[in-house]
């Protein structure tokens, strides 16, 4: 049922960011996406505003019992990032062609930040450099301690304030935050127990890699 998911956490900020990456190397064209990071007492959970948006129109259509719903993913993809869920978890869900996608890592991740002296006005606030190589790309990141909280976009967070801006050395990858709620009403933080198929980051990563060179063989196995 479209309704079947469980409420694990009540949000006490909701953070908006703009994201574009290029996906795709050899190419330079720029996929867009808006995510929502829903930050709790005990958990976060980051995912696409799009796909959001598009879920809530198909669920709208099923419950009037409308035929032919089209399911168009989001862009870049439509995952979920639930940080410290399970306990001591970092949950990664990817809904793909051929199926929803699961791995779990242990949370906190340790990125090893440099801080920068370096300041500067974001939004308001003041916010302070901080540098740091995670797997394999070197990455600044601009965050605010008049924010006391160690979160930001994606799988990114310990350092002693918000992320508000994160972005790599090779601008790949562009995280740019465009708002910031402090929820004055009670906003579930929900799971759904979609049936996935469980591995480890590592197969994760070979399956993408073999669905990107072989899409249309993925999409009839489904």
């Amino acid at each position: 049922p479209v309704d079947r998911y469980t409420e694990i956490d009540t949000a006490r900020y909701v953070i908006t960011y703009t994201f574009d990456a290029i996906l795709d190397t050899t190419k330079t064209e720029k996929k867009t996406d808006q995510l929502c990071l829903e930050i709790g007492s005990h958990l976060s959970k980051v995912y696409s505003l799009r796909a959001y948006k598009a879920d809530s129109i198909a669920t709208d259509l099923m419950i009037k019992r409308i035929d032919n719903i089209v399911r168009t993913p989001a862009e870049p993809m439509p995952d979920i990032i639930y940080k410290n869920y399970p306990s001591g978890k970092l949950t990664f869900i990817s809904r793909t062609v051929g199926g929803v996608l699961r791995y779990e890592e242990d949370y906190p991740i340790v990125i090893k930040w440099k801080l920068i002296p370096e300041k500067k006005d974001f939004l308001g606030y003041t916010c302070q450099k901080a540098e740091a190589v995670f797997r394999g790309r070197m990455y600044t990141a601009w965050f605010t301690p008049e924010i006391p909280l160690k979160e930001g976009p994606g799988k990114f967070g310990g350092l002693p304030g918000l992320i508000l801006q994160l972005s790599d050395s090779q601008d790949h990858f562009n995280y740019t935050c465009v708002g910031i709620e402090k929820s004055k009403t009670i906003i579930p933080i929900t799971y759904w127990p979609w049936k996935s198929t469980e591995m480890s980051r590592k197969k994760y990563l070979d399956t993408m890699k073999k669905m990107h060179k072989t899409p249309l063989k993925y999409s009839r196995a489904v």
